[in-house]
């Protein structure tokens, strides 16, 4: 009784909960058997973490760990609390462990054999390892990167996952030898543990401060703010459905997201994951990826209840049969993997996702937003819902499968059989047909001969409608316009449009124009483009044509006349001008675009004509782009370097008459009152401006501007008709340009 007794309070003092950090001196002197070798810094470090708890002053580092030992460790390692139904393992029964083996089943790292868990052997090397590569959701790899000379002792269900194990570098080995089925030791358990995970995160707050190393979080409210993690992130099971935020925090390895709620991942800022691993085992969780995030791929591993994904992510990949919803989202790619069967995938009605490959059987891809393309070659799978599904392609292997989504084209393979379109229409393979207009229905080339004819659909009159915006990109300005069909506005993008022309002022045939990708919905028309009216057709995915009209007045031409009055500011000369009869003292917007193509936006002031800056100016045509009210207006002065030393050296020599310099000091005042005033305001219009068009603009390729119309073998003087989607990054540069040049109007 007495060493039942014994053995009893050993295993609980190995299972005592996390802890909070001890020094290593305290750790040292504690254990009168701490061992001075090899493993001395990982049993230090599992005592510190509360992995390892000695018992009479003692660590024991050369004890073996039982099953229900590992278990108790491995739980409180990653903060499970929830419990499995265990009932039909024989062995358990209500001892010590029946609450930590039932948590380590609901985590799917401890699975036992043959309705026993046998909590009570000593586990071998081989089992930990799988449990701990369970625990860390590692895929199972089919070579090994070191050989050892008993790799051919590892039992089947153990060699994925040592394998794993050993090509990460968490596992060594001994003598080249990796000694699978001896029992572990507490002193090898540590140091596998101190080798996986270099820090554990226990308490809530905000970390600007992480090891080098795997790092776990295993409690909620937790926020990581510009670290790098160098390894992976455990979102451990303790975290449970609260929240776990990264911002501006690069993460090299994986995510690995066992715990978190509908709430709960956010990535954020200028964060960057590569890899994130969703494996919560019950409950639904979220990944949010906001702003200039980054995710490339999102495996779902696991779990029996929602995923959620929103925000822009490379691509999804479901390897298990639960529901992912992609909400507010832009996927680039869906795979849902051999083994998710019966798994469901939700395009909400605001998301987009390019491609869905289907794997699995009797899947279902439910559609309210938009897919470009979805491939099976998997029975029963089933597309459904009241959104856009451009192609479905049902390859071999995929019998049984129904496409219901409205206006798809369903083109089925060779051989394959028992597929059906809208209305239940059966389609033999070999044959290509369309859903009709809500999916009722199909439109079905005759049998029996013929040629099948497609119905020519009917062509929508919309309108082009100015958006408060405007782009500057390639020594050019543009106005950007959306597509409306009535309340509806038509997206300009490449997952939407099919085709778009233009028919220009005086020409035969139409111009082709490219469509970008889907940052940016807008059309952008050059304001220089010629008088006369503009006629676009657009053509949707989903086989609809609208044709619309921009009627454009191109910019009045007026005289940019000198008025003789002449001013010096921070050593920078100036020269007065007046634009035709405007007053520059207000206008809707203002540039000048520069010999070189440099463009910058101007802003107003108190004075009515333009300051023009003449030295260090670059020589030649400086055009100038007026916008008052609607009107547009252009003016051009031409510049040389003689004429600046011309009109410095008549500065120089007039400024000593009294009555010339009282005049240049007037002026002189008036260019001061300008810039100093000029500043704010550059300031307010270059935010409201970058407010308005960051978001909608998309970036375009300088040799193959997109949504454009470019006329072949113009001469350069010629103004080009030119529409495109404007890039971002451009328009910064371009603003900050404005700010720095400080140029007045």
């Amino acid at each position: 009784m007495a060493k039942r007794l014994l053995s009893v309070l050993v295993a609980l003092a190995l299972v005592v909960g996390l802890m909070p950090a001890v020094g290593a001196t305290e750790v040292a002197t504690e254990f009168s058997d701490m061992p001075d070798n090899w493993a001395r810094k990982a049993l230090e470090s599992a005592v510190a973490n509360g992995l390892l708890q000695g018992y009479d002053g003692k660590i024991m580092p050369d004890a073996p760990l039982t099953r229900a030992q590992m278990a108790a460790i491995v739980v409180r390692a990653f903060g499970a609390t929830e419990e499995g139904d265990i009932s039909s393992y024989t062995d358990v029964g209500n001892k010590w462990y029946k609450s930590d083996i039932a948590k380590a089943y609901k985590m799917g790292v401890m699975q036992g054999y043959a309705g026993k868990m046998n909590p009570e052997s000593n586990i071998t090397r081989e089992q930990a390892f799988t449990i701990l590569a369970r625990a860390l959701k590692l895929d199972p790899a089919t070579s090994i990167s070191k050989q050892f000379e008993d790799v051919d002792e590892i039992s089947d269900f153990a060699k994925g996952a040592i394998y794993a194990l050993v090509n990460a570098g968490y596992v060594q080995g001994s003598n080249n030898r990796l000694y699978p089925k001896n029992t572990i030791t507490r002193a090898e358990f540590a140091q596998v543990m101190y080798n996986l995970i270099q820090q554990y995160i226990n308490r809530e707050g905000e970390y600007a401060e992480v090891a080098n190393g795997n790092v776990m979080i295993n409690v909620p409210n937790v926020t990581l703010k510009g670290v790098t993690v160098d390894g992976d992130l455990i979102i451990g099971d303790g975290v449970g459905g609260g929240d776990i935020t990264l911002e501006d925090v690069i993460v090299t390895g994986r995510m690995v997201v066992r715990g978190g709620g509908q709430n709960s991942i956010i990535i954020r800022g200028k964060s960057s994951v590569s890899n994130v691993v969703a494996a919560k085992v019950d409950g639904a969780v979220r990944v949010k990826v906001e702003g200039d995030a980054e995710v490339e791929i999102i495996i779902v591993d696991d779990g029996s209840d929602d995923i959620i994904i929103e925000g822009n992510v490379g691509s999804v990949e479901v390897k298990s049969d639960v529901t992912v919803t992609i909400s507010n989202a832009n996927i680039g790619s869906v795979k849902v993997a051999e083994n998710a069967e019966a798994a469901k995938i939700v395009v909400s009605a605001d998301s987009k996702v390019e491609n869905v490959e289907v794997q699995a059987q009797n899947a279902e891809i439910n559609v309210e937003g938009t897919v470009n393309n979805v491939s099976t070659s998997a029975a029963n799978t089933v597309v459904t819902g009241k959104g856009t599904v451009k192609k479905v392609e049902v390859k071999k292997g995929a019998d049984g499968t129904k496409v219901e989504t409205p206006k798809t084209q369903i083109t089925v393979d060779e051989g394959v059989t028992g597929v059906t379109a809208g209305g239940g229409k059966e389609v033999e393979g070999g044959k290509t047909v369309t859903n009709n207009d809500d999916g009722s229905d199909v439109v079905t080339p005759p049998t029996g001969g013929g040629t099948y004819t497609p119905p020519v659909p009917e062509v929508e009159t919309a309108t082009f409608k100015p958006v408060d915006s405007i782009g500057i990109h390639d020594g050019k300005v543009y106005e950007g316009y959306k597509l409306m069909a009535g309340e509806d506005q038509i997206d300009l993008v490449a997952s939407n449009i099919e085709s778009m022309t233009v028919l220009e002022p005086g020409a035969t045939e139409p111009k082709t124009l490219t469509v970008g990708d889907d940052s940016d919905p807008l059309l952008w028309f050059n304001v220089q483009n010629a008088t006369g009216d503009y006629k676009y057709t657009v053509k949707t995915k989903v086989g609809k044509v609208y044709e619309a009209t921009i009627e454009w007045t191109a910019p009045v031409t007026v005289n940019a006349e000198a008025t003789g009055a002449e001013g010096k500011h921070d050593g920078n000369y100036y020269v007065e001008y007046k634009l035709g009869n405007l007053d520059l003292s207000s206008f809707t917007k203002m540039y000048q675009i520069k010999p070189n193509g440099e463009v910058f936006e101007l802003t107003a002031n108190t004075d009515s004509n333009l300051w023009f800056k003449t030295n260090g100016q670059v020589e030649g045509d400086h055009v100038f782009l007026v916008k008052q009210g609607e009107t547009w207006y252009t003016a051009t002065i031409t510049y040389s370097e003689e004429e600046e030393q011309s009109d410095e050296t008549e500065t120089e020599a007039t400024t000593e008459e009294p009555t010339e310099n009282e005049a240049e000091t007037d002026v002189h005042e008036e260019v001061e009152d300008v810039i100093d005033g000029e500043e704010s305001e550059v300031e307010t219009e270059e935010s409201s401006e970058e407010a308005l068009v960051e978001d909608n603009v998309e970036e375009v390729e300088a040799e193959e501007p997109v949504i454009e119309t470019e006329v072949e073998d113009v001469e350069e003087e010629q103004v080009e008709t030119e529409t495109y989607m404007e890039d971002p990054d451009d328009i910064q540069e371009d603003e900050e340009d404005v700010d720095e040049e400080k140029e007045v109007a």
